[in-house]
């Protein structure tokens, strides 16, 4: 019976001791801040809304080496989310005009129009924009025994509400030359009640 005892101390000792040990030992992929270029703005965490003046997209990188290489990718996603939101905004136009005017276009048809407007265009559309301002911040990514270190940015970019207006007649133009293309018997008048709104 003693002996019992013992080794039941002896195996809640090392339960225990392998308790301890794993708060300590981080997580896979756990994260901490290390180094900062500058006090993390407002704008990463509660985006700027569009002004009279400009429109706004901020853009993310992750996981770089180089201060650069993170700041490139941060612009380059920054100028991609904002051709996304003016697709997404035409493409809400679009399908509003065509269910309100009651255009004979299916919904198959529109699914192809939408796409080719707000897919094809604007993965090729680069809207003319300025760099706000950016924020740079390195972390130590804990990756089993490995720890790395990264950069990560977060990119700001304005553009114009002239030039947004304009990405939106190009995308409005696409979209009306495709339903020519399509042979779509509702084409002449889609494209009127687009230019009724958009210019």
């Amino acid at each position: 019976m003693g002996k019992l005892l013992w080794c039941l101390s002896v195996v809640t000792v090392f339960v225990l001791f392998l308790a301890g040990c794993g708060h300590t030992q981080k997580m896979y992929g756990e994260e901490e801040l290390v180094e900062e270029l500058k006090s993390r703005p407002d704008w990463v965490t509660d985006p700027l809304k569009a002004d009279k003046e400009k429109y706004y997209a901020v853009g993310v990188s992750e996981y770089l080496l180089l201060q650069n290489m993170a700041l490139a990718a941060g612009e380059t996603d920054a100028q991609r989310v904002m051709s996304s939101n003016v697709g997404s905004e035409f493409s809400a136009l679009l399908r509003t005009v065509i269910v309100q005017q009651k255009l004979a276009i299916s919904p198959e048809e529109m699914a192809q129009l939408v796409e080719y407007a707000t897919g094809t265009k604007v993965k090729k559309m680069r809207i003319p924009s300025n760099r706000e301002d950016f924020y740079l911040a390195r972390f130590k990514r804990y990756e089993g025994n490995e720890v790395k270190y990264y950069w990560g940015s977060w990119v700001l970019l304005s553009a114009t509400n002239a030039d947004i207006q304009q990405a939106k007649r190009d995308l409005k133009n696409g979209a009306a030359n495709k339903a020519y293309e399509m042979n779509l018997s509702e084409a002449k008048r889609l494209k009127g009640e687009l230019d009724k709104i958009m210019e």
